[in-house]
């Protein structure tokens, strides 16, 4: 049987949140015609987006899910969750993985976990994130080499482009990348055209540091536009 595969946020295409409308009609397209619907959580997920799962932004209640990264914190683990559907569909030994259920990474898993849930880092993700998209989009007004601003939570998107138009600026997004990265901060470079600013912090964070990171931010486009004669 066929199934849809998607990411409730798109990562390495560029943090791409769609239209409120998007995923809760292609849920309900789906459930129509009887197609299995797969989320993939292993960017998203575990307090990302400023919920546990971001496809609780939409309530979706996937067939599927496949989880990973922030899940084994900080050692290698995955996991896919399924509904009741799916597991009635499986029989005894069809789901199996090599490295499944290493004690060590699920109790560091487990530890992980209990932290995200006692702290709600989750809900910390949801005020710096609302803080820090509100204040790099403030850049956009003056510095014309910020597009567009997008993201939910503490996954955040910034379109570098070509000062007066819309068009990719690649070469300009990596030099900001190693900029920032002489700052001290890391940040990463996705997305079709390779000039969106992938700015995904600890969900640790605080709020003076995330000041701090947008005003590094904002120097380093200025530096990198002005200093070396960007267009």
């Amino acid at each position: 049987m066929a199934a849809v595969v998607v990411e409730p946020v798109m990562g390495e295409g560029g943090i791409i949140v769609p239209p409120d409308s998007y995923l809760p009609r292609l849920s309900k397209v789906c459930g129509e015609r009887g197609v299995p619907l797969v989320v993939d959580e292993v960017q998203t997920g575990f307090g990302r987006t400023g919920r546990i799962f971001a496809c609780e932004h939409w309530g979706l209640n996937p067939d599927m899910m496949a989880m990973a990264k922030a899940l084994g914190a900080g050692l290698p683990l995955g996991a896919v969750a399924v509904s009741s559907r799916v597991d009635d569909a499986l029989e005894r030994g069809e789901h199996f993985t090599t490295f499944f259920a290493n004690p060590v990474v699920c109790a560091a898993s487990t530890a992980g976990l209990r932290v995200l849930i006692r702290d709600r880092l989750h809900e910390n993700a949801a005020r710096q994130g609302e803080f820090m998209l509100k204040s790099l989009r403030e850049l956009t007004e003056i510095i014309p080499q910020v597009g567009d601003v997008r993201g939910k939570g503490l996954m955040i998107g910034v379109e570098v482009v070509e000062a007066g138009g819309k068009k990719p600026s690649p070469e300009l997004a990596e030099n900001i990348k190693k900029n920032m990265r002489r700052r001290g901060y890391l940040i990463g470079v996705g997305g079709l055209f390779k000039n969106v600013l992938r700015i995904q912090p600890p969900l640790v964070i605080d709020n003076e540091t995330a000041e701090r990171s947008v005003q590094a931010l904002a120097e380093a486009f200025k530096e990198e536009c002005l200093g070396r004669g960007h267009p």
